[in-house]
């Protein structure tokens, strides 16, 4: 989920680069299911060549090969860290190749599929990077961006909406670094500015019930803000209320978490094809 130029840093982020990536573990075993059934649904399939732009460590890029053993798979990355373990892990199941959502190292016309998973939040011009995508797809080609919205994205009871405003700042402090929280309310009409085709939005959500709280955790604890917390974007009594917050959901039998994201796809002008068709 690199982004090339934009908010994303994995060095910068709680944990360093290793926090990082038990953090895209998580956050891969928390959906990755969901995402793998819709892309299943709109048609993806064994015989296509399948891009996925800011690959990051690999952990949903693993699902998708495993999901389509038999597809043609490149993987885009930025971070020389990141490829690694890419190359580590996916060869030579996968080409492994620099570049990022905004600049695919590839011919035009060469792809079936090209998915963009939590990038789009990250970028600065994220109408530039659909059209990247485009470019690469063959007429018909899908396009398919994964994201989601600060707003919307998911709840937890017990809810402490004091934190709110924690929230609004780490959102604020993204969009500065060049990118967008709320991304997610704004797929479509990215993918539709950018010229795609059959433009559909679809949502798609994981809640505790199904995998335990635990699978949260990793994406909700109080240490992912301690990097907000060093730059003095927050209090230490604020950190301390989360921390508070935090160990009341732990130990409440009743405690609900749900994950909500959305999958927006477009095609490349030359045929249309839609969930329903």
């Amino acid at each position: 989920m690199s982004a090339g130029d934009g908010s994303y840093e994995p060095d910068r982020m709680a944990g360093g680069a290793e926090g990082e990536m038990q953090r895209l573990e998580a956050q891969a075993g928390l959906t990755g299911a969901k995402e793998l059934f819709l892309l299943e649904a709109l048609g993806v399939g064994a015989d296509d060549h399948i891009v996925e732009v800011g690959a990051g460590s690999g952990a949903f890029s693993r699902m998708l090969v495993d999901r389509f053993p038999a597809a043609d798979f490149t993987l885009i990355e930025p971070d020389t860290q990141m490829r690694e373990l890419l190359r580590r892990d996916l060869t030579p199941r996968a080409a492994i190749s620099t570049g990022s959502a905004e600049a695919i190292p590839l011919e035009s016309n060469c792809a079936d599929v090209v998915i963009a998973r939590f990038v789009y939040q990250h970028l600065r011009r994220p109408v530039d990077a659909a059209r990247e995508a485009l470019r690469v797809l063959r007429p018909g080609g899908r396009l398919i961006v994964i994201d989601f919205d600060g707003q919307l994205w998911g709840l937890s009871e017990p809810y402490n909406d004091a934190n709110s405003g924690i929230h609004s700042r780490v959102f604020e402090s993204q969009r500065e670094r060049g990118g967008d929280r709320f991304i997610g309310r704004k797929l479509t009409r990215i993918l539709a500015e950018a010229g795609c085709e059959s433009v559909e939005l679809f949502p798609f959500a994981s809640s505790s019930d199904e995998v335990g709280v635990e699978a949260f955790m990793a994406l909700t604890k109080p240490d992912n803000l301690l990097p907000h917390l060093e730059t003095g974007l927050i209090s230490i009594q604020e950190y301390a209320r989360v921390v508070s917050d935090h160990e009341r959901l732990l130990e409440d039998p009743d405690a609900l978490m749900i994950a909500l994201g959305f999958l927006c796809t477009g095609t490349a002008p030359g045929s249309a094809h839609s969930l329903s068709g």
